[in-house]
């Protein structure tokens, strides 16, 4: 199985911008809804009983920055005339720390500690100059303990206004229970999409580059663009779930569409209902919630 990231770059205006492409290879175990060879045996909606959660220390409640609100992310900074990679991803949900601190959640291939983040528009393009809006302070799939999810944190510094393709609350759901039937995602290319569980949440492995690592994700028949990693993943309409956030937008499988970039980089958005049937896949939003107490302790 090909599991495509689903990342974009576009060009900025006033810099040169050169096309950042990621692409990952993942083969899962036999889960349920998989046969041993890894090919998709009929749909299941079924998965284990998650442990109970402990209440997390924040308030997911209160979500400056909002559900499916687009994120401009690099390891560099902008500088006119020189080459400027930077990634396209959307935001699940944020929450506000004790502390006052404010936190975002996105996919961990979005970015690593010490990215730069930006708010991103519905173009995709790149304003120059720009103020950061936070920095990434951690990866989970490059942690030295990583729990094999694919989810980042991101630390935000100042107020600022997020484009998201519509407004969505904030309700996670962390307790026990199975997911739902259906569901969708909130990315900032192609907005709303929805479809059928097709996976369970199962182990596999995940190769970006030339790093492969184990991680936990389940699968919906659900149609996701680059730009769209890190977007919430919540029960469909009329689903016990829905509109609660279950995960984080991971990937893709199949083969990857090669005009996705070219149409993130125009500012059109693909055309999810002329697109193949594919599935996507998601970090489910317990295991999330499930270790990020000792992962903020450390911040």
């Amino acid at each position: 199985m090909t599991n495509r990231l689903l990342l974009g770059t576009v060009c900025a205006a006033g810099l040169l911008a050169s096309a950042l492409t990621a692409a990952c290879t993942a083969t899962e175990e036999s889960a349920p809804g998989e046969n041993a060879t890894g090919e998709a045996a009929p749909a299941t909606s079924t998965t284990s009983e998650p442990a109970p959660v402990p209440a997390p220390p924040h308030a997911p409640g209160d979500s400056p920055v909002p559900p499916g609100a687009a994120l401009d992310i690099s390891s560099l900074e902008p500088v006119p005339g020189e080459y400027f990679d930077y990634s396209l991803c959307t935001a699940a949900w944020s929450f506000v720390l004790d502390s006052g601190r404010t936190i975002a959640v996105t996919a961990a291939h979005c970015g690593e500690p010490g990215d730069t983040v930006w708010a991103g528009n519905a173009e995709g393009e790149f304003t120059y100059p720009a103020e950061p809006v936070g920095t990434v302070v951690y990866s989970d799939l490059s942690a030295p303990d990583t729990h094999g999810l694919d989810f980042a944190l991101v630390e935000i510094t100042r107020p600022a206004e997020f484009y998201t393709p519509r407004e969505m609350g904030t309700q996670i759901a962390t307790g026990e229970g199975r997911l739902p039937d259906s569901v969708c995602k909130l990315g900032r290319v192609t907005a709303e999409t929805c479809g059928p569980l097709t996976h369970a949440e199962g182990r596999g492995t995940l190769t970006i580059g030339e790093r492969s690592v184990d991680t936990v994700s389940a699968r919906a028949q659900v149609c996701s663009r680059q730009g769209d990693s890190g977007a919430p993943v919540y029960g469909a309409p009329g689903t016990p779930e829905d509109g609660r956030i279950v995960g984080v937008l991971s990937g893709t499988t199949g083969e990857a569409d090669e005009t996705d970039a070219a149409d993130a980089a125009g500012g059109a958005a693909p055309d999810c209902a002329e697109a193949p049937a594919q599935d996507m896949s998601f970090t489910v939003a317990a295991d999330i919630e499930a270790v990020l107490p000792e992962i903020l302790a450390g911040l």
